[in-house]
């Protein structure tokens, strides 16, 4: 069954009832045979592929070690020191080199203030997450978008070979009774070659559609990222998701793709703006140091000690790199907004697009119903007076022409159907 919303059922009734038609099984012998892959499951397993599923717990996991490593910024760093040199009496001024220096020294500085720098990093490394989050949400999206096309893709031409494979069934048919006429002389011999010709056609179309089935069933499974050979039973029956009644910015990941994009340019502007703040620590170390003289005069007392105090620093000029800096990320932050506002109205109207598109593929789908049904009367009609030789091979390929192109137009303006509302869901569309 397709699935419409609600707002266009009221409006166009009828063809809700027709739409169910249009995909419904046309194979009873399937109900026996094991339960078959819907087009949701088909996507459902594709997102579940475990290579898939991998990339992204690496993506979440990248952005959760730059969180923890912007947040050591605001614990205290402890680092070990170790210094040795040496300085001839002869050389430098005594008095400053002392025969040179060295120690050993343990050393701890705690951040105490630096304008929200580092907390600024935390936040810009937790959105980073988000946007990891929304970039996997629409290759998620994408990816059920392909799978989705490709599987309606498999069901049109399921249900054309099918039509073909009643129309060489009715075209043998036909071509007998017509050798049956020629041979009891109410018969014509072009109208019998005619017939011949139209099935030998007819045959060829059948095996080519054979295998242009084949070659789709291998590119939904190359899609769903399976074995082709492993792939199963798929329904022949398409039951997209329902549409929502409005387009609904929630639904549509490029918008929240753009707003997180956005969110992340805001923080690294604020982050940018916290560069020309001054920065404090309190600072620490102990162990020993001194000169190698004075160590030689006490007999190598190695002198523990420590000392404790507190940096400042404040950037004052460096050529406007820092400004330069802020600035570009200003006009970053800008054009994403810009982008954010480009996607959502370009998301809009694809959606409103496809609904359109879907609406008047389905009266299309609803209208080559009724013809084809018609045709087939028509056909019937045909058959009989040409089986009382009232009627001539022409009238006869007329009717199989007729009754064949309504029921291939029925089938693909059905599966456009399904088209425009897989593009509709990718749009945002959403279930409700």
């Amino acid at each position: 069954m397709f699935h419409t919303l609600d707002s266009w059922r009221r409006t166009t009734g009828g063809l809700v009832a027709a739409a169910a038609i249009l995909f419904a099984t046309r194979d009873a012998s399937a109900q026996a045979a094991p339960p078959a892959l819907a087009i949701e499951d088909c996507v459902r397993l594709a997102l579940q592929v475990p290579a898939r599923q991998s990339l992204a717990r690496a993506n979440l996991e990248a952005w959760a070690e730059r969180e923890r490593s912007a947040q050591a910024g605001l614990r205290p760093n402890v680092r070990a020191h170790a210094n040795a040199s040496y300085a001839p009496l002869s050389g430098y001024d005594p008095a400053l080199t002392d025969g040179g220096d060295a120690g050993v020294r343990v050393g701890v500085e705690q951040p105490l203030y630096d304008g929200g720098r580092t907390r600024g990093e935390v936040h810009l490394a937790r959105a980073g997450a988000g946007q990891a989050r929304t970039d996997q949400a629409v290759a998620d999206a994408d990816l059920a978008l392909e799978v989705r096309l490709a599987f309606v893709d498999h069901w049109a031409l399921v249900q054309r070979t099918r039509v073909l494979e009643r129309a060489v069934i009715s075209l043998s048919a036909e071509s007998e009774t017509s050798e049956r006429l020629v041979r009891g002389g109410a018969g014509l011999r072009s109208d019998a070659l005619r017939l011949a010709a139209q099935l030998a056609a007819a045959r060829a179309e059948l095996a080519a559609a054979r295998g242009e089935v084949r070659a789709a069933q291998t590119r939904l499974a190359v899609a769903m990222g399976v074995d082709p050979n492993a792939l199963g039973a798929v329904e022949d029956t398409v039951r997209l998701a329902p549409l929502a009644a409005d387009w609904n910015g929630a639904h549509a990941v490029d918008v929240l793709q753009a707003a997180q994009s956005t969110e992340v340019a805001q923080l690294e502007t604020r982050a940018r703006r916290a560069d020309r703040a001054p920065r404090m620590a309190l600072q620490g170390d102990a162990g020993t140091w001194s000169s190698v003289e004075r160590w030689r005069r006490s007999g190598f007392d190695p002198g523990w000690g420590y000392q404790v105090g507190v940096s400042f620093e404040m950037p004052l000029w460096d050529g406007g790199a820092l400004a330069g800096r802020r600035s570009a990320a200003e006009a970053e932050v800008r054009a994403r907004q810009a982008t954010e506002q480009v996607t959502r109205q370009r998301a809009q109207a694809i959606d409103q697009a496809e609904r359109s598109a879907r609406d008047a593929a389905l009266e299309r789908a609803a209208g080559m119903q009724q013809a084809e049904a018609w045709a087939a009367k028509a056909a019937e009609l045909v058959h009989t007076r040409w089986a009382g030789g009232a009627a001539s091979g022409i009238e006869v390929l007329e009717a199989h022409r007729a009754r064949t192109e309504f029921a291939l137009a029925r089938i693909d303006a059905a599966a456009e159907a399904a088209r425009a509302q897989a593009r509709s869901l990718r749009a945002g569309g959403g279930t409700p």
